[in-house]
């Protein structure tokens, strides 16, 4: 082999050995770019997935306050149980303001409550005798009044005769009052 020849195959093989160099190197960076880039791209997603976290959390905050409120202003309507009394003087003061006579009693619950719990209501069967006016207008102003009352059952009965009135009603009603745990 002339020395032409020695010199060209060794440029040869040396550019195919500093090819390979190079392009393994280009190779093993393009790996780590793609790597670099993978990693990125799964760094942005949950980015995404906890800016959309946020936002459900901020919402769920704002729900759960405006909830808060409203169990503040639910338990508010709830009897305490040390004020049965104030109830009770509260409906036999209705019922004379709107000239009624009345009977209030204690009534047994009739679902016993599981063991541990107490009932949340209280139950009363009210009866009033009076003008069917007056009757309404004392309902209407039970419904309306501080504690939350349910008026599970009312019976009337006309023809009752009041004396001096006139005309009148016999009224039968099981009321129900949600008390505060």
């Amino acid at each position: 082999m002339s020395y032409r020849q020695r010199f060209l195959v060794t440029v040869a093989v040396s550019g195919v050995v500093l090819m390979a160099v190079v392009w393994g190197g280009i190779w093993k960076w393009l790996g780590r770019v793609k790597a670099q880039s993978d990693h990125f791209l799964a760094l942005r997603v949950e980015q995404a997935s906890i800016v959309e976290q946020l936002r459900v959390d901020s919402s769920f905050l704002r729900v759960g306050s405006s909830l808060e409120e409203d169990s503040r202003r639910m338990q508010a309507t709830l009897l305490p149980r040390e004020n049965t009394l104030d109830l009770i003087v509260n409906i036999e003061t209705l019922a004379r303001e709107n000239n009624l006579r009345h009977e209030l009693n204690v009534r047994e619950s009739a679902a016993a409550p599981a063991a541990g719990q107490t009932d949340p209501t209280l139950s009363f069967l009210l009866e009033l005798d009076g003008s069917f006016p007056a009757v309404i207008r004392f309902l209407s102003a039970l419904e309306n009044d501080t504690w939350l009352i349910a008026i599970d059952e009312i019976k009337l009965d006309r023809g009752l005769r009041l004396a001096g009135e006139g005309p009148g009603v016999h009224a039968a009603a099981t009321l129900r009052v949600f008390v505060q745990p």
